[in-house]
């Protein structure tokens, strides 16, 4: 037999939910004019997934040992609570604890490095950085070396969770003294020493060519390059002729060795290459060449529709690699891409655009 209980006007009941059920709104509810006020509601206490690691840190315990391993993902129950930890030269910026409430996990930590005091090493014939209080996590302090010496990899130190990183070196640049080339001689004032990437540049004496370049470059503390003179026998014939150009000197049977001749080419022709040639070793260098120049008519642009843009002559002669601009003559729309009106002669050659 079920018993009836009757409750006054304001009394108060508490409510409770079954377990794996949390009560949702206020936990009590009040008999007001002969109905119950405020019903609360019990929620099923959703669970939470695999947290999310930190930069620098990483999750150190749970007050629940045992989290259901059957399921893929891990699920953690309502109200677990997790730890993190950080590693060495990280500190917790907050509380390292984050709780499982209804699916979410609260506000994770975060993992910040701790500031480094003022270095305490000294890098050899460096200019020592200004002295200053703690540096934060990240920053960098900047190096520079004495004259004649040269940084040797990153001229920084970056400050990394309370300690800096590898120092720079300070290495020797200045080359000492001329290294002996033979009858190579050396052009300009000698002096003891030289800064790196400095050069100086050496010549032959008479009936001597020069083989290989003519210079030696300082590059940290040693000379790279190596002139060489040698006895000169080789002569040449006449230069090499070329299309539609000419050397501008008159011509010689034989020349001497290290003899120059100079090329020019015809009118409307554009030089490529050298324009000097040089005799070595009884041949010549490679000459030039004259390039045919482009000729554009009205005849053409009347077919294609098209106009020149900066002129209206009725021919247009432009050298080799002198771009050509086009537009539509009135009332024409192009038909080829805007690309093709922006041409560029190449050995007498050009491509049209078109406009319809």
């Amino acid at each position: 037999m079920t018993t009836t209980v009757n409750y006054q006007d304001g009394e108060k009941v508490s409510v409770v939910c079954q377990d794996n059920y949390i009560i949702q709104d206020a936990e009590e509810i009040v008999c007001k004019d002969g109905r119950w006020q405020s019903i609360p509601r019990c929620a099923e206490k959703l669970r939470c997934l695999q947290p999310p690691h930190i930069e620098h840190g990483t999750i150190k315990s749970s007050e629940f040992s045992e989290v259901e391993e059957t399921l893929k993902p891990k699920l953690y129950p309502h109200g677990s609570k997790l730890s993190y930890t950080c590693e060495d030269g990280f500190r917790i910026s907050e509380n390292d604890e984050i709780t499982c409430q209804m699916g979410k996990w609260s506000s994770l930590p975060r993992c910040v490095g701790l500031p480094c005091a003022p270095p305490e090493y000294v890098v050899p014939h460096s200019i020592p950085p200004p002295k200053s209080g703690t540096y934060q996590y990240g920053e960098e302090i900047v190096y520079e070396c004495a004259e004649g010496f040269g940084i040797n990899g990153s001229a920084s130190i970056k400050c990394l969770g309370g300690k800096w990183s590898h120092p720079p070196k300070c290495i020797k640049t200045d080359c000492v003294g001329l290294p002996d080339f033979g009858n190579a001689i050396p052009i300009g004032l000698m002096k003891e020493s030289y800064r790196s990437e400095e050069k100086v540049t050496y010549t032959c004496p008479k009936y001597y060519e020069l083989d290989g370049p003519n210079f030696i470059q300082c590059i940290k503390s040693q000379w790279i390059g190596k002139p060489i003179c040698k006895d000169s026998k080789g002569k040449c014939g006449p230069p090499p002729p070329i299309d539609n150009g000419d050397i501008t000197s008159f011509p010689l049977q034989v020349y001497a060795p290290g003899s120059t001749v100079e090329y020019e080419c015809q009118a409307f022709y554009a030089l490529e290459g050298q324009r000097t040639i040089t005799c070595r070793h009884g041949q010549w260098s490679s000459p030039p060449k004259c390039l045919e120049t482009c000729t554009v008519s009205e005849d053409i642009m009347r077919r294609h529709n098209i106009r020149l843009r900066w002129s209206y002559e009725k021919k247009l002669y432009s050298r080799s690699e002198d771009i050509i601009e086009f537009v539509c003559t009135y009332g024409y729309r192009k038909k080829t891409p805007q690309h093709t009106f922006r041409v560029t002669c190449r050995e007498g050659k050009l491509t049209y655009p078109v406009c319809g």
